[in-house]
């Protein structure tokens, strides 16, 4: 969170972290919570929002843990879109707490939207969903860069200068 040198040195360290954590156990549980110890013990002074998930392609199966992000999107190959329940979890750096995870189906021809900053401060974050479930409606027919493209441009809050960062990725089999 926030901008600048200290921003950047946290995205660094938890760049990092997450990578080598990953390489021992890849489960999400365990990643976010050694997230917490690591934290925890080095008294870091930034607070991070993480989302991370783990595909089974055998089983369809997305497995997440959500660390202050707002829930993804799921846009199915029908283009019916629906939010992932949202696990109401801490942001890392904000204290240790039990983490969980949600267990969702994603089939092919569907996509999982991540994103950041698509809320606006003179709306309810249900209409920040809203408007950004109804751009996701448009998205399905189209490349995954244009589709990006035109998802960022319907979302970003033109009266705000923030960093909008949006992951689409569509299983294909």
């Amino acid at each position: 969170m926030g901008r600048g040198f200290q921003a950047a040195a946290a995205m660094a360290q938890m760049r990092s972290a997450v990578r080598l954590l990953v390489a021992v156990d890849p489960d999400p549980v365990p990643v976010l919570t050694r997230l917490d110890t690591f934290f925890d013990r080095y008294e870091l002074n930034q607070l991070v929002t993480m989302m991370y998930a783990v595909a089974d392609p055998g089983t369809n199966q997305v497995t997440i843990a959500n660390a202050g992000h707002l829930p993804p999107v799921i846009i199915r190959a029908d283009g019916h879109t629906e939010i992932v329940a949202n696990h109401e979890e801490l942001l890392l750096g904000a204290g240790t707490a039990p983490r969980s995870v949600g267990v969702f189906d994603l089939f092919p021809g569907d996509a999982l939207l991540a994103f950041t900053d698509v809320e606006r401060r003179d709306e309810e974050i249900d209409d920040s969903q809203a408007r950004l479930l109804h751009a996701c409606e448009a998205l399905q027919p189209r490349s995954i860069t244009e589709a990006l493209d035109v998802l960022v441009e319907q979302v970003t809050d033109p009266n705000r200068d923030d960093d909008v960062a949006a992951i689409l990725v569509r299983r294909l089999s």
